[in-house]
């Protein structure tokens, strides 16, 4: 089988493939990084780009 293709259980009744788990995992990866950014912020600044 394909290992882009085969499947990876994130649930009871749900399956990804590992293409989409990887892409997931990159994202996840790419806002934690922009969320330490962000909390590193002074406040004011965060305020005033809502």
């Amino acid at each position: 089988m394909d290992k882009k293709l085969s499947s990876v259980k994130v649930s009871e009744s749900e399956e990804i493939t590992a293409k989409e788990y990887k892409a997931s995992k990159k994202r996840i990866a790419e806002l934690e990084i922009k969320f330490e950014i962000l909390k590193k912020l002074p406040q004011n600044s965060q305020e005033n780009d809502r």
